[in-house]
Order: structure tokens, then C-alpha cells, then sequence
């Protein structure tokens, strides 16, 4: 495995443990639907825009001429 690999491999794991870990802190509070996208059943919680949230702050952080396409909204 090459550097930029290995340190490619390195951001995307850690990053998605910090969002699975705030994700998990989320799921003792009550579930609060914040807004619907295409459908009344297409429901985005606070959970979800908080952890893409997360995401794409890591991701511009770290790799700030990288483009980033999100599900929620980015």
C-alpha cells in the first residue's frame, strides 16, 4: 500500500468511527426529525446532518482541494 493509500485509508477509518461514535452518543436522546427531502418517508434527522456535518469538516480539513458530494445536502 502506497503513503497517500495508507493515509487515505487512515482518514476515511477514523473518520467514520468519530461519526459512528457521535451517531451512537445520538441514539440516548430522542430522535428528531429536522426536515424531509423528496418524499414525506425521505426523513433526514439531526443525527444524520450532524454527523455529515463532522464528515465533511474532516474531510475539508484534511484534504481541502478534494471535492466532497454528500447525501444530505452538501
Amino acid at each position: 500500500m502506497s503513503h497517500d493509500t495508507a493515509a487515505l485509508l487512515h482518514l476515511a477509518t477514523s473518520t467514520a468511527a468519530q461519526a459512528a461514535a457521535l451517531i451512537v452518543d445520538g441514539l440516548s436522546r430522542a430522535r428528531t426529525l429536522v426536515d424531509t427531502k423528496t418524499t414525506g418517508t425521505d426523513m433526514v434527522t439531526e443525527m444524520d446532518k450532524a454527523s455529515e456535518a463532522l464528515i465533511l469538516g474532516r474531510l475539508t480539513n484534511e484534504r481541502p482541494d478534494d471535492a466532497v458530494l454528500g447525501e444530505e445536502g452538501t
